[in-house]
């Protein structure tokens, strides 16, 4: 009993308590694609960029604020150590593109694509993730904070020795997800899918976070416990 309820103030104290703070996009000017691979050298500000394809293209380094992305694609490009500030993306494809050690500060990304993209060792605070697929990407030591994750696919997707604090986790797949030596303190799992989920024997990733009955006794047969 001791322990449950540490667990419990574990929880209670690690949820998040309030919904990422929403981007401050400005009244965004329509700008040309070209007009992105400046923003290496001069931060890219107040920008609106619709239905433009880019693919293997090299953005690593570039600054993005206070801009509005919708319907474009950037399969397979570089944005090592980008930074975006107050950004919006939606219908956008980011599959198999690199986001390691880039900065997302205020923004949404909804309805978007990102399979198989790599955002290892990136920032995420105070971001939403709506509608999502990121299935098979690797956030692989990446850093959450105030961060909501709500109907998006995180399917075989890698989280392990990711760093979290207030998050919340709402009716997402997380099917086969290997989150080794994450701590989920304060995570609710009732709405998601976490059949499969990769954690250590000890299920010490655990502690602290709230599931179901049904999701509790896949892990308690884990742990040898015959479960009837």
């Amino acid at each position: 009993m001791f322990r449950q309820r540490l667990a419990q103030e574990a929880f209670e104290k690690g949820k998040a308590k309030r919904d990422p703070m929403a981007p401050r996009v400005r009244a965004a000017v329509p700008c040309r694609p070209y007009d992105l691979f400046g923003a290496r050298e001069e931060p890219l500000v107040g920008a609106a960029l619709e239905g433009a394809t880019f693919e293997e293209e090299d953005f690593s380094g570039i600054e993005v604020a206070n801009s509005a992305f919708s319907c474009c694609s950037f399969r397979k490009c570089d944005f090592t150590g980008a930074y975006f500030k107050d950004v919006r993306f939606k219908n956008c494809d980011f599959s198999n593109g690199s986001f390691e050690r880039a900065v997302f500060e205020r923004c949404v990304i909804e309805t978007s694509k990102c399979l198989g993209a790599s955002f290892s060792r990136s920032l995420l605070r105070e971001v939403v993730l709506q509608g999502t697929d990121c299935s098979l990407a690797s956030f692989y030591q990446a850093r959450w904070r105030n961060v909501l994750l709500r109907e998006t696919n995180l399917s075989e997707a890698t989280l392990s020795e990711g760093d979290f604090k207030s998050v919340s986790i709402n009716e997402c797949n997380l099917i086969a997800a290997e989150c080794v030596h994450v701590k989920f303190i304060g995570i609710d799992f009732t709405t998601s899918q976490i059949e499969g989920l990769v954690v250590s024997a000890g299920l010490d990733e655990l502690f602290g976070s709230r599931m179901d009955v049904y999701q509790a006794a896949v892990f308690a047969r884990q742990l040898g416990l015959v479960v009837e």
